[in-house]
């Protein structure tokens, strides 16, 4: 849930001197090059509720991408009123890693996706394109590690909807000095609908290492 730009433009912090580097240290233009590359840089992304342009309005998604400090979301409804935060389903605020700031995906057609629940209303769908031109999902995979209601899972395979997965082990995150261990025997499971989403369309799977080792 954000562009290659938002990402970028955090980094505006660490890269300041070079950045203003065209202006005397502790001059006036030097502090206004400062000032202007720290603040937040804002990506609305208007909603629908339907997937297609012709849609009603489903209100707006904000990103807020703050140098420094990393990456915020908010709802603000088709009737107006105050920004409601949204944080992402799979979220570290570190942007080093990753980034992770991703949020699930209940449906999709074509370049749309219909979000979760809570905070948006029902039935709210967004146009990946309006992320960027190199916006794409990220999907679970073979070899994740996730958190999730049934404990910590090693994914084995993803495929028509359902998920199968074994409980994790020492080896699977190893990094200590090879070999790891090998694989123990164990029992697969097989994660349908209700193990993998909430009511609402939140996906209940966490991805472990967010920061790696």
């Amino acid at each position: 849930m954000y562009s290659a730009e938002l990402v970028d433009w955090l980094e505006n912090e660490n890269r300041l001197g070079a950045l203003c580097s065209a202006h005397q240290s502790e001059s006036q233009p030097w502090y206004a090059c400062r000032e202007e590359l720290l603040k937040p840089k804002v990506h609305v992304v208007r909603l629908k509720t339907a997937p297609n342009r012709q849609g009603r309005p489903g209100g707006d998604l904000i990103i807020e991408s703050t140098p420094g400090k990393g990456l915020r979301a908010y709802y603000v409804p088709a009737e107006g009123g105050a920004a409601v935060p949204l944080i992402p389903d799979i979220l570290n605020s570190d942007w080093g890693y990753g980034p992770f700031f991703h949020h699930s995906i209940v449906e999709r057609r074509g370049s749309w996706l219909r979000l979760p629940e809570a905070p948006l209303p029902k039935g709210t769908w967004l146009d990946m394109s309006d992320l960027g031109p190199a916006a794409n999902p990220t999907w679970l995979a073979p070899e994740d590690i996730v958190e999730s209601p049934l404990g910590d899972l090693y994914i084995i395979d993803v495929a028509n909807g359902r998920v199968r997965a074994r409980p994790e082990q020492e080896g699977d995150m190893w990094c200590d000095a090879d070999p790891p261990p090998p694989v123990a025997p164990f029992r697969a499971l097989s994660l349908g609908a209700s193990d993998l989403y909430t009511s609402t369309g939140h996906l209940r799977l966490r991805l472990k290492y967010t920061r790696g080792c």
